[in-house]
């Protein structure tokens, strides 16, 4: 399965296999965002919520800006179609961005925001109209674990 990850799922594959990451993204896609949402969410857990120090959140970034820089990048093409897909998953138009992006290019949409899945799920019927196919998501748990 051709996949798409979001920033979610690159941590979490990070976190859980660690060096052992690039097997379960090896060959994915993901959007340019992604390097600046792990950013912030590294940032986010060492500055505000203190669960990282400094030197892991460095290190963390390091190994998620390696994977992703091995990914394939990919973009929406329609900027107008991420706006009205936020509207009507009443998401953020940089969520919407992964989903249209998936779409666009028949990937699967991996992600651990349960919220945005949900959503995904929800409303699969219309983002199909949309988006000229149901859109597919996973979580990198209902992934196959690398060998």
């Amino acid at each position: 399965m051709k996949a798409l990850f979001d920033a979610s799922s690159i941590l979490m594959a990070i976190r859980r296999y660690g060096s052992r990451a690039y097997e379960v993204l090896r060959g994915s896609y993901t959007i340019s965002l992604a390097l600046y949402k792990v950013g912030n969410a590294v940032w986010k857990e060492s500055t505000l919520l203190g669960t990282l120090s400094v030197v892991e959140a460095k290190d963390v970034l390091k190994a998620a800006y390696a994977l992703i820089e091995r990914m394939n990048i990919v973009a929406p093409r329609d900027p107008i179609l991420v706006l009205t897909v936020a509207h009507e998953l009443r998401t953020t138009f940089y969520d919407s961005a992964y989903v249209v992006a998936a779409s666009e290019n028949h990937l699967t949409l991996i992600t651990e925001d349960k919220k945005l899945a949900r959503k995904v799920n929800k409303e699969a019927k219309r983002l199909a109209e949309l988006l000229g196919e149901e859109p597919r998501v996973l979580s990198l748990d209902q992934l196959q674990e690398p060998g």
